[in-house]
Formats: structure tokens, C-alpha cells, sequence
């Protein structure tokens, strides 16, 4: 199915602006913060926050490549789960942020 190819490229190129754009925004964070250390933590913590995702993008363009699914319906299960494990990892790490603030 080449709509798969596309679809599992489109999502992987979604995983290379979501390295760049939390590279820039950290860096930028960086350079405003020049000498502040109280400010380095949460910088690292966003960037490697930007990093998980983009790993999850990488990750379901992977799963989109090597999966052969027969129909459009299977594929909507498939993105379901998919979906459905990306939204419980945020709301795990939400909570986990809230319980240790």
C-alpha cells in the first residue's frame, strides 16, 4: 500500500521537526539564560521531553513501515492503539511532574 509509505514518512519527518524545534527552543532558553543554573534543569528536562517525542514519532513510523494490514479498518485499530499508548504516556507523565512538585 504506497498511502502506508507516505503516511510512515510524513510521520517520521513529524519526529525530525519535533528534534529541531525543541533543539531551537532549548537552545534559545539557553543563550537567554546564560549563567542562571536555577534555569538548566528545566532546560533539560524539556529537551529530553522534545527527545521522548520525537522517539515516538520514530518509533510509529517504524510500526507503520513493517506492519501489512488488510484493510483501512485494521490500520484504524492499529492507529487507535497507537494513539491511545501516546495520550496514557502524557497523562502518566503529568501526573508523575505533579507528584513530585
Amino acid at each position: 500500500m504506497p498511502w502506508l509509505s507516505l503516511l510512515a514518512t510524513l510521520v517520521d519527518f513529524g519526529g525530525t521537526l519535533v528534534v529541531l524545534a525543541t533543539a531551537l527552543a532549548c537552545l534559545r532558553g539557553f543563550v537567554r539564560a546564560w549563567g542562571t543554573p536555577s534555569v538548566l534543569d528545566p532546560l533539560r528536562l524539556r529537551l529530553a521531553d522534545g527527545l521522548v517525542l520525537a522517539l515516538s514519532f520514530k518509533t510509529g513510523a517504524g510500526v507503520i513501515r513493517t506492519i501489512t494490514v488488510g484493510s483501512l479498518r485494521q490500520f484504524a485499530a492499529l492507529f487507535f492503539i497507537i494513539a491511545l499508548r501516546f495520550f496514557l504516556a502524557r497523562v502518566l507523565k503529568a501526573e508523575a511532574a505533579r507528584r513530585t512538585d
